[in-house]
C-alpha cells in the first residue's frame, strides 16, 4: 500500500516538472521581471499636497498576494492619528503628501492576515 501511495506521488511530480518545462504553469521560483522599454519616464512628482494627493506612478505590483499591506497617499495633518509621519521629509511641510503603509494598532485590527508590502517605483532617467 505504501508502495502505491509513493507511485502517486512521482507521477504528480513528473507531470509538475512537464508542466514547468513545457510553461504551461508559471514557475514559482523566478521572480517576475520588468520590462523597461514598456515604461514611459513620467514627470518628477513630490506625492502632492492639500489639494490634491498623487501616488506619483508608484504602485502594487498586480501579482503580489493577497495577503499585502496596502499603501496609501497621505499628509501629516490627515494621516497622523492613523500612523502616518507628521510631515514629509523634505521640508517638514505637514501638507505636503507621502506615501505610507498603516502600522498602528487600527491596522493590525484592519489587515490582521497581511504580513507583507512591496511598492515599485516608476522609472526614472533609464
Amino acid at each position: 500500500m505504501n508502495i502505491r501511495y509513493i507511485e502517486i506521488a512521482l507521477l504528480i511530480l513528473a507531470y509538475s516538472v512537464h508542466l514547468l518545462q513545457t510553461k504551461k504553469i508559471n514557475n514559482p521560483l523566478k521572480r517576475a521581471r520588468r520590462d523597461f522599454d514598456l515604461e514611459a519616464v513620467p514627470e518628477m512628482c513630490d506625492f502632492g499636497s492639500v489639494i490634491r494627493l498623487t501616488m506619483c506612478y508608484w504602485n502594487v505590483p498586480e501579482n503580489i498576494t493577497a495577503g499585502t499591506i496596502h499603501w496609501r497617499s497621505g499628509m501629516g495633518v490627515s494621516s497622523y492619528w492613523i500612523g502616518g509621519p507628521r510631515t514629509d521629509h523634505t521640508g517638514a511641510d505637514k501638507n505636503s503628501g507621502y506615501v505610507f503603509y498603516e502600522t498602528s494598532e487600527l491596522a493590525k485590527e484592519m489587515e490582521l492576515h497581511k504580513d507583507a508590502s512591496r511598492l515599485v517605483s516608476p522609472m526614472y532617467n533609464h
